[in-house]
């Protein structure tokens, strides 16, 4: 593998790590804070939308078919050119996103005024209103972010979510030792959050774009449509933007079900008559939410700090039609993402409960909220391995331009999901869990799928090699596991030895 590869992974891997480690520290004060209840679930579902476009333009559809187009023209034009073609899409994007924002406001007030205007409504619609302004921001920051990776200055996006999650870590201090002081109630003072966030979003666009001014890449406000790498962007970004759609719009449904079939005021609801009781409690979307974020912990710091680090590597080879140079370095990046990604999910499921408990437990975060949270954490940790490996297969497709493929296979395998949740959320044995076990598999068949198109595509991947790779991973997490295990039986928390 490239050594400029290996050394902008351990960049961008060092840089996440310090944005993760900042996460958890927003991810601890803010459990603590909140627990695992039904303003903490407000607060999840409120940051959904922003989030959800951020993945779907600013790192998904728009980064992918960005990228490629910007690395070409980094290559054979001059700074100029490239400048013009920042501030065309920025711009674009810019109105585009302002746009939905007034149309999202519309559909939350139109929501609010035909609700009850309880207090759950109420905080659902207010905490939204709040943050999905910050998706404009997020969008052209990735926008930019992309355009420093292209240039391999990768240190200050792999630090931008550090703003924010410093910003909310400064939000709960607010509301902890002033707000509360004043005698404002929880579910007032959690207004705070979606302020810090939206001031950190004016943080990082006015910071990333200073960088790019310094490395000489001048733009400005461009309003014109007729640009001809606009167009192209636009042609590689719908089927993206379509098929992204289909996962995010999973997202979305996953979180409208959790919060929707979660027992609140009562524990039943009627349907056609008959009294059905709710098959989740309260918490169960702050508990996926903090799952997720447990897990996205390694996995960003390992997978998508690798597959960030090859994206450029393999929109070069694909530009000189170098199919066999692209298919050896995919195949070592897989490997290498496996050698991660086994040993971390394995980890996790070992010691998800103690994990949780030495990290969040405090405050208003209970015994409880860790057994429910480390539960839904081991169901994604078997998939960790899945998830490092479709960021370096799915960026393998876009570096060829290919954005259909990847999104075909995934609208399939988002289906299956849906149905999976739908059904295994009411066993009692599984509950929350089933978005997990439904996150692994779907990751697990992309894998698989679109490994065996890319093959065939380009030419082997040598799975042989990837094979005895994943069995020597294997046997060597299988001993760690049991190591690990045996040591945190043995071993109880207080011990001078462990934390």
């Amino acid at each position: 593998m490239s050594k400029s590869i290996l050394h902008s992974t351990r960049l961008i891997s060092l840089v996440t790590l310090g944005s993760r480690f900042t996460g958890l520290l927003r991810d601890m004060l803010i459990y603590s804070w909140l627990g695992n209840n039904w303003i903490q679930d407000r607060l999840n579902y409120a940051f959904l939308v922003p989030n959800i476009f951020r993945q779907l333009l600013g790192e998904g559809a728009l980064s992918a078919a960005f990228i490629p187009v910007l690395t070409e023209k980094l290559r054979k034009s001059d700074q100029s050119a490239v400048g013009k073609l920042v501030g065309n899409v920025a711009t674009i994007l810019t109105v585009l996103l302002t746009l939905l924002t007034l149309v999202v406001f519309l559909v939350l007030g139109i929501f609010w005024w035909f609700s009850d205007r309880g207090d759950y409504a109420n905080l659902t619609a207010g905490l939204t209103a709040v943050m999905v302004p910050y998706m404009i921001f997020v969008c052209v920051v990735a926008l930019f972010s992309g355009l420093l990776n292209c240039m391999d200055r990768f240190g200050l996006p792999a630090f931008m979510p550090v703003i924010v999650n410093i910003a909310q870590v400064v939000g709960v201090i607010i509301a902890k030792y002033g707000l509360a002081r004043m005698g404002i109630a929880q579910q007032h003072q959690v207004y705070i959050i979606g302020v810090s966030i939206l001031a950190a979003g004016v943080i990082q666009l006015l910071w990333i774009t200073q960088l790019v001014k310094k490395l000489g890449i001048h733009w400005k406000l461009d309003f014109s449509i007729d640009n001809p790498d606009l167009r192209r962007i636009v042609a590689t970004m719908l089927p993206m933007v379509f098929g992204l759609g289909i996962l995010q719009f999973s997202t979305f449904m996953d979180n409208q079900i959790m919060l929707s079939l979660s027992a609140t005021e009562t524990s039943h609801f009627t349907l056609y008559g008959y009294q059905i009781d709710y098959p989740l409690q309260a918490g169960a979307l702050s508990a996926v939410n903090l799952a997720r974020r447990l897990y996205n912990f390694p996995l960003g710091v390992l997978g998508i700090a690798l597959a960030t680090a090859a994206f450029p590597a393999f929109s070069r080879l694909s530009a000189d039609n170098d199919h066999k140079g692209l298919a050896e370095m995919v195949s070592k990046s897989l490997r290498l993402a496996i050698f991660e990604g086994l040993p971390t999910g394995i980890g996790l499921i070992v010691l998800s409960p103690l994990i949780i408990r030495v990290l969040i437990q405090r405050g208003n975060f209970t015994p409880e909220d860790t057994a429910q949270t480390s539960f839904v954490l081991r169901f994604y940790a078997m998939g960790i391995w899945a998830y490092c490996c479709h960021h370096i297969i799915v960026r393998a497709f876009y570096s060829m331009k290919d954005t259909r493929t990847p999104l075909k296979v995934l609208s399939k395998t988002v289906i299956l999901a849906i149905l999976l949740n739908l059904t295994f959320l009411w066993i009692p044995a599984i509950r929350e869990g089933v978005f997990g076990l439904s996150t692994t598999i779907m990751a697990s068949l992309n894998v698989v799928i679109l490994g065996i198109i890319l093959s065939r595509r380009i030419g082997s991947l040598q799975f042989r090699e990837i094979a005895l790779s994943t069995i020597k991973t294997l046997i060597a997490s299988g001993l760690m596991a049991v190591a690990v295990y045996f040591a945190a039986a043995y071993l109880p928390i207080g011990n001078k030895y462990i934390l």
